[in-house]
């Protein structure tokens, strides 16, 4: 068997020898136990199916959100030509309302040439 020394501070040493004790075990063979389901664990995650299909369906998320985000700004883009549209329309409608409002001369002085 081979030997691996780690360094710990004091506070983390005092709550690896308080769960070793929980667990009625030496601190050697709790910290031993600990690595080795680690090892098992980050091994079990990386070959479940499970969590392969949940990375799958992650990454498609993140693609309709990109989708989704490009859409919204289009939208957004649309939306703000029309608001141009719109208000140059007002305008002009604001503009043919002014012309209108202007006294035209009758008939009767435009034949005889008068002016208002």
């Amino acid at each position: 068997m081979k030997n691996i020394s780690v360094r710990v501070d004091d506070d983390f040493h005092k709550k690896v020898t308080s769960k070793a004790k929980e667990k009625d075990m030496a601190l050697s063979d709790f910290v031993r136990a600990s690595l080795q389901a680690m090892c098992r664990q980050n091994q079990h995650n990386e070959n479940d199916p499970l969590i392969n299909i949940l990375k799958q369906q992650l990454t498609e998320k993140d693609r309709q959100i990109e989708s989704f985000l490009e859409q919204q700004d289009q939208f957004q883009k649309i939306v703000a030509m029309q608001q141009q549209s719109i208000q140059s329309i007002t305008s002009q409608n604001q503009l043919l309302i002014e012309s209108s409002y202007q006294k035209k001369p009758s008939f009767w002085q435009r034949l005889i040439g008068q002016k208002i």
